[in-house]
């Protein structure tokens, strides 16, 4: 689980994190997921711009 949501920030930010060979295919398994990675990454750039 946490490779998959490791490839889910890598598909949903700019930042550079490494991507997998399969992260494309973990982003379209994991989808429901964007909803919360989002918010966790929307929550970090408010605690830095903070």
């Amino acid at each position: 689980m946490r490779r998959e949501v490791k490839n889910l920030v890598a598909f949903l930010t700019t930042l550079p994190v490494r991507m997998d060979e399969n992260c494309l295919v973990d982003a379209a398994n994991y989808m429901y997921l964007f909803p919360l990675v989002g918010a966790f990454i929307g929550l970090l750039a408010g605690v830095f711009a903070w």
